[in-house]
């Protein structure tokens, strides 16, 4: 162990500082999604794309959620996202953001791209906010760098890591932009954040070392979280640790006997070919 007034980790073996990533989840998904998809929301209620200013937000949301139910059922998609209301969009301080769980802000934001891509082609709506085509360029750029890390491997091969850091330098590029154009319209909207340059950490990441950022990302901790909870919530209070840890050794143990079935099965399979 290391002495005291040290950080843990360096104790621990072949560790070194190169090994701690940013986490694509907490940086895109929980944080710049937020931003891209209250903005792209709230110009199609204003513009309106789901209706005029005498039908009340309320019923503008309602009409927004069933296009984007019709939508994930067109192109085959699930999510649990629950339906659009004014809080979920409007914050306390002004702010616009749409916040939502990580998972269903990725499949909103292919929604929108989708949709605020078709409002531009109409005069009526495009001509309503002079940002309309910049953020259809920037929604359209985090959809595709989205789309391309999930169809990706582990290790991108030169055009698949050129193709992501393309797409999310470009999104950058127009993010900057509607940070400056929303301060001239008075819009509380595309404000620069912290985030933005983790993001750049993680482009840079994908263009030097081209790894995929999605293979070591937080949604595996968070469904670790959630077994946690339901295991907790089932247990006495009194034994509610050990009971974690004892259902813990369970789950390592089922893991390791499938991992141990798959090997020979693989095995099997390799015997066969050679043979």
């Amino acid at each position: 162990m290391p002495p005291a007034g040290i950080c843990p980790l360096v104790g621990l073996r072949n560790f070194h500082p190169s090994l701690i990533r940013w986490c694509l989840m907490h940086v895109v998904h929980l944080g710049l999604l937020f931003v891209c998809n209250g903005s792209g929301l709230n110009l199609l209620l204003r513009c309106g794309y789901f209706g005029r200013d005498d039908v009340s937000m309320a019923i503008k949301l309602s009409r927004a959620f069933v296009a984007f139910k019709a939508w994930m059922s067109a192109n085959k998609v699930e999510c649990s996202q629950p339906p659009f209301t004014e809080k979920m969009l409007f914050k306390k301080n002004s702010d616009i953001l749409l916040t939502s769980k990580a998972y269903n802000g990725r499949v909103v934001v292919q929604w929108l791209s989708h949709e605020v891509h078709l409002a531009s082609t109409s005069p009526t709506f495009s001509a309503y906010d002079p940002r309309f085509f910049v953020i259809v360029a920037a929604l359209r750029r985090m959809a595709r760098f989205l789309c391309g890390l999930e169809r990706a491997g582990r290790y991108l091969t030169p055009e698949e890591s050129e193709s992501i850091f393309e797409d999310g330098y470009a999104f950058l590029k127009h993010y900057k932009c509607l940070t400056l154009m929303s301060l001239r319209l008075g819009m509380q909207e595309w404000f620069m954040k912290p985030k933005c340059h983790a993001l750049w950490h993680l482009l840079v990441g994908i263009r030097d070392k081209r790894s995929n950022p999605r293979f070591f990302h937080g949604f595996v901790d968070e469904d670790a979280m959630a077994w946690i909870k339901s295991t907790y919530l089932k247990a006495h209070p009194t034994r509610a640790i050990r009971w974690i840890m004892r259902c813990g050794k369970l789950r390592i143990w089922a893991s390791h006997l499938k991992i141990k079935k798959f090997n020979r099965h693989v095995a099997l399979r390799l015997a066969r070919k050679r043979g």
